[in-house]
């Protein structure tokens, strides 16, 4: 029920069957595409009536063991949990299109293959786009600023920088004002909001994983623009553009777990000069 950052992954309770339920699907559109995922149903089809099919059913009963395990009683479901079952997905998916000769043309063939390249380039180029590079110029501009900042934010070795704990923004946000700017990372915020360890229902604070109510109601407040300290500068995201992506990101903020967007706020009533105030010091 409790980790080192406040509640643990049990602390979902009933809400992880939505999530869990949710997350199947998920995971096999964004690590197959939506054209594969279509042919899925086909395939199962196609398998029920092979009159000797009882040895494949026999082989992929593993298959259908794991998924139910991981939609109703798995408590940790990490996207990577679900990676065994897309062999099998994407071998039924075969078995679909081969099963529906009627699409078997040129144009359609070249689309079907050209889909997976296209959502894999779009997958790898977040890693080539990751907004901690742009992130990079900001800190040149802003040389000797004190700065607050989340995990995954990754500041410069130069940078005069110490990881932010929301508890400096409670009350009078004393601790909080002795930087000039706080930056936030999707990957470590997004725990106040729907996403993959969540599910979609998050009206319930402390059902929340991986943080505590307290510090969802911070990160909330300050992307909102209702935290009376913080005033938005500036918002570096992750910019995608195949559908799955963009229907993930919709639902759930971006897809890939180590690059996500980058929000800077600035302190304001925040010292002249930070570096002089007790308590901070470059990390």
């Amino acid at each position: 029920m409790t980790s080192a950052f406040g509640s643990g992954y049990a602390a979902i309770g009933w809400h992880k069957w939505l999530r869990n339920l949710l997350n199947l699907p998920l995971v096999l559109m964004v690590g197959l595409g939506l054209p594969a995922c279509i042919f899925i149903p086909a395939g199962l089809r196609a398998l029920a009536r092979e009159r000797r099919s009882i040895r494949a059913w026999l082989c992929l009963a593993p298959v259908p063991a794991f998924a139910l395990f991981m939609v109703f009683l798995s408590p940790v479901t990490y996207y990577r949990h679900y990676l065994p079952l897309l062999p099998a997905a994407a071998l039924l998916s075969a078995l679909g299109l081969f099963a529906t000769r009627r699409v078997w043309r040129p144009w359609f063939m070249a689309f079907f293959f050209l889909w997976p390249a296209l959502l894999a380039v779009d997958l790898v180029g977040d890693y080539h786009r990751d907004p901690r590079i742009a992130l990079r110029q900001w800190f040149g501009e802003h040389p000797g600023a004190p700065v607050f900042y989340s995990y995954y934010v990754n500041p410069p070795p130069a940078a005069l920088g110490r990881l932010f704990q929301p508890e400096y923004a409670a009350g009078d946000a004393a601790a909080l004002r002795q930087a000039r700017y706080l930056v936030l990372s999707e990957n470590w915020y997004d725990t106040a909001f729907a996403n993959e360890l969540n599910g979609p229902l998050v009206g319930d604070l402390s059902r929340l994983v991986k943080t505590r109510p307290q510090y969802a109601r911070f990160y909330r407040d300050a992307l909102a623009g209702r935290h009376p300290y913080l005033a938005e500068e500036m918002s570096i995201p992750v910019h995608n553009f195949m559908p799955e992506l963009l229907l993930h990101r919709w639902l759930y903020g971006t897809f890939q777990l180590f690059v996500g967007d980058l929000r800077i706020f600035r302190v304001l009533d925040s010292a002249e000069s930070g570096a002089e105030k007790p308590g901070f010091r470059q990390e």
